[in-house]
């Protein structure tokens, strides 16, 4: 939602938020998840959420 509405650096703390509270669970859903989002922010290159 946030990349559709040119906020690639609100998008990129919602993902590390997410990926924060998915460590450790594995599930095909939460890999779903993760693989839209480096999906998704591909477009902005391999720097593009650097913490």
């Amino acid at each position: 939602m946030c990349l559709k509405r040119g906020g690639s650096e609100r998008a990129c703390a919602t993902c590390h938020r997410a990926l924060d509270h998915m460590d450790g669970v594995r599930s095909n859903r939460i890999g779903n998840a993760v693989t839209g989002m480096r999906n998704d922010l591909t477009a902005y290159g391999p720097a593009a959420c650097d913490a």
